[in-house]
C-alpha cells in the first residue's frame, strides 16, 4: 500500500499461485483507504526480475512506489513495469502482472 504522503506499508503476506494446487490457504486482511492511497499488487515476475545475479528486489519495488506517489494508477503501474523491464534488459524471464488502485485525491482547494 503506498499512502498520499509516500509512505509505504506492506500488506498481506505473499500467496501461492492460484489454479495450480487443489488446496490453498486464504487469508484476509482489511486496511483503511484514504484520499490518494493506493493499492499495488504484483507477481513475483517484478521482484525476482534479473540483472544478471542481482534481482530487481523488494527495497527497489518500495523505493520506486513510494516515489510514485500522487501519480496515477496507470502511471504508477507503468513506471514499475518500465523500470523492471529496463532493470532486466527488457527480456523478463518471468511473467509480470502489475494491479494498482487508487483512492481519489481530494479536489484541489
Amino acid at each position: 500500500m503506498v499512502r498520499a504522503d509516500g509512505r509505504v506499508e506492506r500488506v498481506g503476506l505473499p500467496g501461492s499461485l492460484l489454479g495450480l494446487f487443489p488446496d490453498i490457504r486464504l487469508l484476509e486482511e482489511t486496511v483503511q483507504l484514504r484520499r490518494g492511497d493506493m493499492i499495488v499488487a504484483f507477481t513475483d515476475g517484478v521482484t525476482e526480475a534479473r540483472d544478471g545475479d542481482e534481482q530487481f528486489g523488494d527495497q527497489r519495488t518500495e523505493k520506486l512506489l513510494a516515489a510514485s506517489a500522487g501519480l496515477s494508477a496507470t502511471e504508477t503501474a507503468g513506471i514499475l513495469l518500465d523500470e523492471v523491464l529496463r532493470f532486466a534488459g527488457t527480456s523478463a524471464r518471468d511473467d509480470i502482472a502489475i494491479l494498482v488502485l487508487r483512492v481519489p485525491p481530494p479536489p484541489p482547494a
